[in-house]
Parts: C-alpha cells; structure tokens; sequence
C-alpha cells in the first residue's frame, strides 16, 4: 500500500500542533508515504522517516477576511485567489504523484483537495478525507465543497462524535465514520511533586475561534472577587495585540501572562502547575490541547462547542459559547470547591487514557484497508472494527 497524503500544514515552530495527526499517521502506518503540504513559516519541527517523503510545494492562497461586514466583490476575489493557487499546486504536485503511483490518497481538510481530484479522474485511485474542525463548517454552506466530496470522495473521516450522523444527513451515500484524535500519553502526564499554582491555563492559536475574548473577560470578574489568581494563554497569533488590550481594558492586564510560542516541555510544565484549563472557544473541531491537559490530570472548563463537551463532560464543567458570565461563574466554582476540582482532575486522567496514538492509527488504517479491498461507496459498507 502507498499512501499519498495531502495536508495544508506540517508541524513547525509557529505551530507544534499542525496537523500533527496526519504527520503521526504517516510515520506510525508501515506504508511508503509522500507527504505533500504548502510551504509555509519555517521547516518543519519533526524528522520523516525514511518511508515517508516530505514534498513541500509553494502555491498563493489568499485568507477570507474575517469579520461580517465584508463585501461581495473582496469575497469573489479572494474565492478566485483561492482557485488560482489551487490550479498552481496541483500542476507542480502531479507530476510527482505520477513518479510515487500513489493506491490511496488521504486528504486532510477539503482546501488542499484537487490535485487528488485530478489524479482520480486519470486513475480511479480512491480518497479518503478527514475533517479536522471549523472546515467541516464551511462544508455544510458550500454548494461546490459538497459536490466534490460526493463525486470522488470514497470515505470520510469525522472528529466529533456528532458529525457522521449530520454528514450522512447531507450525503447518505458517502461512507463516513468518527474517529477520535490522539494524544502522546508518554509526554503528556501528571507530576505530582510539581507544586500547583493559582492560575487558569489554556493552550491554542490566539485567534477568534478560540473565544479568548470571552476568557479574559470572564477571567476579570474571578480576580476581582478571587486576586490571588492569574490566566496563563499558551501560544501565539494575531490576536496578541487585540487581547492584550482587552487584559488592559478589563483592568487585568499584569493578571494575564502570553507566553507566546514555547517548547513542548514548557507546555507540559505549565499544564503540571496549573489548577484548572479552560477552553472558551466558539468554533472548534475535536481539541488535542484539551486531551493534552486532561492527560496531565487537569480538571476542565470548556464550552459546549464541537467535541468538548462529549470529550470533557466527566472531566469537568460544560458552558454555552460566547457568554463571558456563565464561563467566569464555572471557573469560581471550580477554584471554590477543590475536592471537587481534584474528583475532576482524577477522572480527566482516566478519561484521557483512551486517547493515545495507537487506538487512531489502528482505525485509520482498517479505513484504508476497507476502502482498498471494496473501492465501492456503499455507505453500510464499514469496517466491522470501527464500530462505534
């Protein structure tokens, strides 16, 4: 079996956590594996094995402004922006699949996904797709989006629990299963002789998906009732300076620590000292941070978005997006009661545990074997061990 798989990320410096299932994937699955990705900030931070053959391909994609108030002609033209640098990757990636005759392609997000389209009309190799969080979003409201996936797409991959279900509303004839994210247990554990300090802790890109907004405000009606507490926000985006004066504005600003970009092991250090993680995000897919600090046997906040209420509902407390009040009252709760916060943290650390790498390998793999062996669409046609 060779596997040709197509990612917009890889791990790097700016972001460790890049698609770090489709890197896990190539090097854990025995199969010759080129792995293609855009060019991006950076090389990468991990080292391919000698089975897989990283091919990075520089190609123009232009980014959707956010915001709401934006109009139709930018829209279309960064839509066309899009489709040009799409057209641009496939022609320099072709090539390349010709030479590595690739049995299977696994595209991971539908962005990167035509240079597999093509291939597909030339050859009938099969393709199978992963949903990695707010693309699957952006699925459900395009009309092209949804058609490619059901002309060439051979089976889907979901990481939330719900979304099989919801696809298979839109495309009963598409195959399509849950399979949970993964987590190095190795790295990410507890220390109890690690002393804990008075912080909140989240981990994540600062941008608007992560609702950090919400955090920090919510973060300034605890200190103002508990001082002696702080939020520490792990990474890097750019939203620092838009956050940064939020901390300001809310009068918490020497409360609230960025800490940037850090290596792993600060990470799990941070996650080891503090007393609680919070997840405030308002769009989110299946969170590895969040499986990362239940592994270190951190009682959790989270809101109900994507998978982090199914993942974190026995670990902690569950609370609507984007309601900075009903999120600061759950952390008091949880800084006020620290028997409860510790029968948390214990089972977080026991829920964690059926998250590790291996399990994920395993059903992506009997995917891969399924689709090969039946090459059909037949949507009651799944592998019996990926049963859920």
């Amino acid at each position: 079996m060779r596997i040709c798989r197509i990612a917009r990320q890889y791990p790097r410096a700016s972001q460790p956590g890049a698609l770090l299932a489709a890197y896990i994937l190539s090097e854990r699955l025995p199969y010759p594996c080129l792995y293609v990705a855009k060019v991006l900030d950076g090389p990468p931070i991990v080292t391919f094995s000698g089975h897989v053959t990283p091919l990075f391909i520089a190609y123009p994609e232009p980014s959707f402004p956010e915001g709401y108030k934006v109009s139709k002609v930018r829209m279309a033209l960064v839509a066309a922006g899009k489709l040009l640098g799409n057209l641009i990757f496939t022609i320099r990636a072709l090539p390349h699949f010709f030479r590595f005759k690739p049995d299977l392609f696994h595209v991971h997000t539908p962005l990167p996904i035509m240079p597999a389209l093509v291939y597909k009309m030339l050859t009938r190799k099969p393709i199978v797709l992963t949903f990695h969080g707010t693309d699957y979003y952006r699925f459900r409201t395009s009309r092209l989006t949804r058609w490619m996936i059901r002309k060439f797409v051979d089976y889907v991959i979901c990481i939330t629990p719900e979304q099989p279900d919801d696809f298979h509303t839109l495309m009963p004839d598409v195959p399509a299963t849950y399979v949970q994210n993964g987590v190095d247990l190795s790295v990410f554990s507890p220390d109890t002789s690690v002393a804990k300090r008075k912080q909140v802790v989240t981990v994540g890109r600062l941008t608007w998906q992560k609702g950090y907004d919400d955090l920090i405000k919510a973060m300034a009606k605890v200190i103002a009732l508990e001082p002696d507490y702080r939020l520490v926000i792990v990474g890097d985006g750019s939203l620092h300076d838009k956050l940064s004066a939020i901390a300001q504005e809310v009068g918490i600003a020497d409360k609230v620590e960025f800490t940037g970009m850090i290596p792993q092991g600060d990470v799990v250090k941070i996650l080891r000292e503090s007393e609680l993680y919070v997840m405030s995000s308002v769009s989110e897919g299946f969170p590895k941070a969040l499986i990362e600090a239940m592994s270190c046997a951190l009682p959790i906040v989270v809101t109900d978005i994507g998978a982090c209420a199914p993942v974190a509902k026995n670990a902690g407390l569950v609370v609507p997006p984007a309601q900075p009040e009903a999120l600061a009252e759950a952390i008091l709760t949880m800084i006020r009661n620290p028997q409860q916060r510790q029968a948390y943290a214990e089972q977080a650390l026991r829920d964690a545990q059926r998250y590790g790498w291996e399990k994920h390998v395993q059903e992506v793999r009997a995917i891969y074997e399924h689709v090969l062996s039946t090459k059909t669409r037949d949507a009651n046609s799944r592998p019996a061990t990926l049963s859920q």
